[in-house]
């Protein structure tokens, strides 16, 4: 979600603000990831989504 990345950007920010320099700073990976699913894509690519997969976009199917 766009706020949740707005937070993860803000605290990168807030630490180079804060005088750290930008190679002291670790990589580090988004807090949520959002996944979304295009069926017809996978449909045409012979892809049958798992159940698990289909649980983890939570509605976010397009067709």
């Amino acid at each position: 979600e766009p706020e949740s990345m707005a937070r993860d950007v803000a605290a990168m920010a807030k630490r180079l603000l804060d005088g750290r320099e930008p190679g002291e700073l670790p990589v580090q990976a988004p807090s949520q990831v959002d996944i979304a699913l295009n069926l017809k894509t996978a449909d045409l690519l012979g892809i049958v989504p798992s159940p698990e997969l289909l649980e983890l976009t939570r509605g976010r199917l397009y067709r």
